[in-house]
């Protein structure tokens, strides 16, 4: 049932956004960090974006957008259904993958952040300070 319904969510927001203009961008939720550790490590994509999704929501409490106990909160659904919440890599590994992403425009990229659970956002990270922001929170 769970699967479903969040099926129809997305088929609903592909729908109206074809081509990723508005509101398809919010979809990716932890894939910017997930693609990053997708091709450093030997996981599924669902894995690496479950971790990618975590690593968001600690960038989000960096931005003042997010508390911890509502990361703690995603942190406990993603482990009822297995997914991994952590991962060991270089934040200096991710950011040179990060940056090679297509989302990327001159030196800073598009990120979904959350300002709440259920209220995504996208907002534009200059590469140095993702750096900077990945080193200061306990990836």
């Amino acid at each position: 049932a769970l699967i479903q319904k969040n099926i129809a969510i997305k088929m609903g927001v592909v729908t109206k956004d074809e081509y990723e203009k508005n509101d398809r961008k919010l979809l990716n939720f932890g894939h910017t960090f997930g693609h990053a550790i997708e091709l450093k490590k030997n996981i599924t994509h669902g894995q690496a974006i479950s971790v990618g999704m975590i690593m968001a929501a600690h960038l989000s409490i960096y931005f003042k957008l997010l508390k911890i106990d509502q990361v703690e909160a995603i942190i406990s659904l993603l482990e009822r259904y297995q997914l991994p919440t952590k991962m060991d890599l270089s934040n200096e590994t991710l950011i040179e993958k990060i940056a090679q992403d297509k989302k990327i425009t001159g030196d800073a990229i598009s990120f979904v952040l959350l300002d709440g659970i259920g209220k995504a956002l996208l907002k534009e990270i200059p590469l140095d300070v993702l750096l900077k922001a990945t080193n200061a929170i306990a990836l």
